[in-house]
């Protein structure tokens, strides 16, 4: 799962283009097409389509994105090519990545990323990973908290909005969800059960395990819970 050693340096603004779309889709027929070319040598060209992104309103205290509502320097592994520096934000309320494009002014131009080309990226020292259905259509970005070789802890960030009534204002809430990735599919992580249903002829095994370590395998204990899914991944 390591990430893709070829590296394009720089991401300039090739030009821009307003995309047609069907009549049946207001939204997308205001949205602005961008093309970015990503060039090292004039061997090698990578290429992102995306739409300008427009970001719902920020909370009295709260905000939609994961960690900050600053751009980050970040990476990412794209249809490919990786691309080491570059500015993101990660809307956690749309399940949106967008790119920083920056100006000469010094402000940023907000670019979606196309997700269904994403294969991972790298944002305030977490990775996430992309995961597609069988027919290769993004399901949604996964922050990694183990991976491994037989089995992976995933989180799925989220946020919901709830009105502050004290205030009248709209704010955002943590919504987490948590996840074991095996070569069987995706399983929610509820608790020490769901280490049992996965591996049900070691399930005395994991028991003891846990009694011995004194593990509390509950999604607030992560470190606990990532302990045993290494523990798991030598099965």
């Amino acid at each position: 799962m390591a990430i893709s050693k070829k590296v394009l340096s720089s991401i300039f603004i090739a030009f821009v283009t307003f995309h047609g779309i069907s009549q049946s889709n207001d939204i997308f027929e205001k949205q602005l097409l961008i093309r970015f070319d990503s060039i090292i040598g004039i061997e090698n060209l990578g290429l992102i389509n995306g739409y300008e992104y427009f970001p719902d309103f920020k909370g009295r205290t709260t905000h939609p994105n994961f960690e900050s509502l600053n751009w980050e320097i970040g990476e990412i592994e794209y249809n490919g090519n990786y691309y080491p520096k570059v500015y993101l934000k990660y809307d956690i309320y749309k399940d949106v990545l967008v790119l920083g494009n920056p100006q000469n002014n010094g402000s940023f131009q907000s670019i979606t990323v196309q997700d269904d080309f994403v294969l991972r990226f790298n944002l305030v020292n977490s990775e996430f990973v992309n995961i597609l259905d069988q027919k290769g259509k993004h399901l949604g970005f996964y922050q990694v908290l183990y991976d491994g070789t037989q089995i992976d802890l995933l989180v799925k960030r989220r946020k919901i909005d709830k009105v502050n009534e004290r205030y009248g204002s709209v704010e955002y809430e943590p919504a987490d969800r948590f996840y074991l990735r095996t070569k069987n599919g995706l399983f929610e992580f509820r608790n020490k059960k769901t280490f049992y249903e996965l591996y049900p002829q070691r399930k005395s095994e994991i028991n003891q395990y846990i009694k011995e370590k004194d593990l509390k395998i509950k999604k607030n204990s992560l470190m606990h819970v990532a302990d045993l899914t290494a523990y798991c991944n030598e099965f």
